[in-house]
């Protein structure tokens, strides 16, 4: 028998410091890489569906990590607009990429001039001035339909 792709529950406090300006109650955070050929793009374009089905006033924050350490922020920027305009991309330095690694448990593991990673959508909702990571979806269409359900 196959188990659903449910997400993963999880309260956990973060600190996100390039949240510290968001506006938004919600917001979904992808971890990924430009080059990405499979998980990246196809996630990110769900994303961007999924953000199309909900009225713009019900709209998370959507922010692309961009771990690749031989990235830019141009890069970052340039490749998350390709799939939404409303979506904010990041290009880390080194020890905040260090530091987000450690807050999300990210196992993010590079070879072969390729960078494997989970490929989960992180939701953290703002809680007075601090952010909470709330659930962890794995990649897939169910996940992304259980997205939309949380701003509807």
């Amino acid at each position: 028998m196959l188990v659903p792709a449910l997400p993963l529950a999880a309260e956990k406090p973060l600190n996100v410091p390039f949240l510290s300006h968001e506006s938004k109650a919600k917001t979904l955070i992808f971890f990924g890489f430009s080059k990405c050929l499979a998980v990246c793009p196809t996630s990110l374009s769900s994303l961007s569906r999924t953000l199309d089905k909900l009225e713009e006033s019900q709209w998370p924050a959507v922010y692309f990590i961009d771990i690749d350490e031989n990235s830019s922020q141009a890069l970052a920027d340039n490749y998350a607009q390709q799939f939404h305009t409303s979506f904010n991309a990041l290009h880390p330095s080194r020890s905040l990429m260090k530091q987000l690694n450690a807050e999300f448990g990210l196992n993010i593991r590079k070879g072969n001039g390729d960078i494997d990673h989970r490929g989960r959508t992180y939701l953290l909702e703002r809680r007075g001035s601090d952010w909470w990571l709330s659930k962890a979806y794995n990649p897939g269409p169910i996940s992304l339909a259980l997205i939309r359900d949380e701003f509807i």
